[in-house]
């Protein structure tokens, strides 16, 4: 019997597929990615003189960092929201990320 949190990446694979986005465990640094997940997470980093306010997308195959340099918070952006990213990706520390994306909080 599967667990409710492999029942809900699942439920998160097959939206993400419908959408045409990709699986965030197959993008690479540098590509121009559509991620489709949930937040997972938000954290504030205030790094420097510059913040950064960051948040984990989960879309059901892994998770990617999404950050926006320069903000102290993005207004919709709560754990628990879907949303919709399009951005470069990059990778620090052996982790995936997206800086300033173009984004859309779904439902």
């Amino acid at each position: 019997m599967k667990s409710n949190q492999e029942l809900d990446a699942e439920e998160l694979m097959a939206e993400s597929a419908e959408t045409g986005a990709d699986p965030v465990q197959e993008i690479s640094r540098g590509e121009l990615a559509h991620v489709r997940g949930v937040i997972k997470s938000v954290i504030l980093r205030p790094e420097g003189a510059t913040p950064v306010f960051q948040a984990d997308v989960f879309d059901g195959t892994g998770t990617i960092l999404v950050s926006w340099l320069g903000r102290r918070a993005v207004r919709g952006i709560t754990p628990g929201r879907h949303i919709d990213i399009r951005g470069r990706v990059t990778e620090a520390d052996g982790k995936r990320e997206i800086c300033n994306p173009e984004y859309q909080l779904i439902g």
